[in-house]
C-alpha cells in the first residue's frame, strides 16, 4: 500500500509538471478517496497533505482564490507524519498566492507549519519567513516549492 500510494503521488507530479489538470484534478480526487480508504500510520498526513497542495493549485488554476486559501490551511490540518515532519511543507500554493498579495493567509500557513516541521527546519525557516513577511517583503519560498514525487521502485 505504501508503494502504490507514493506511485499514484509521482503519477500525479507528472500530471502537474505536463499540465493535465483535468487528470491532475481527477487523479487526486481518487487518491484522497483511496487515502481515506487506507490510513497508512505515517503516511496518510504526508499524502493528504501533497494532495490538498494540488487541489489548491488547481484552484488557482481556475482563479478560485477563496478555494486555494482554503486548500491552502486544509493541506496543513493533517495528521503529522515523518515524511512531512522531514521534507517540510510544500510552499508552491503558498508562494503563488504571496505574488497575488495574499499575505495573511500565507502568515497563518507559516505559523501552522511549525506543527508539520522538524525543529531545526522549522526555528530557521519559519522565523526568518515570518520577519519578512512582517516586514512586508516576500518571504524565500523557493526551497520547498517543489512537488514532484519519485516512483518508489
Amino acid at each position: 500500500m505504501i508503494k502504490e500510494q507514493f506511485n499514484a503521488l509521482s503519477a500525479l507530479s507528472e500530471l502537474f509538471v505536463s499540465n493535465k489538470w483535468v487528470e491532475l484534478e481527477n487523479g487526486t480526487l481518487s487518491l484522497i478517496d483511496k487515502a481515506n480508504e487506507n490510513k497508512i500510520i505515517g503516511l496518510y498526513g504526508f499524502v493528504m497533505h501533497i494532495t490538498t497542495t494540488y487541489l489548491g493549485l488547481i484552484a488557482l488554476k481556475k482563479n478560485e482564490i477563496e478555494l486555494a486559501k482554503e486548500h491552502l490551511i486544509n493541506s496543513l490540518l493533517v495528521p503529522t507524519s515523518p515524511y512531512l515532519k522531514s521534507a517540510g511543507p510544500n510552499m508552491l500554493v503558498a508562494k503563488k498566492l504571496l505574488a497575488l498579495g495574499e499575505t495573511a493567509v500565507v502568515s497563518d500557513y507559516i505559523i501552522l507549519c511549525a506543527a508539520n516541521w522538524g525543529i531545526p527546519l522549522r526555528i530557521f525557516y519559519i522565523g526568518n519567513w515570518k520577519r519578512a513577511l512582517k516586514k512586508g517583503n516576500t518571504p524565500d519560498l523557493k526551497h520547498y516549492t517543489d512537488i514532484q514525487i519519485k516512483q518508489l521502485h
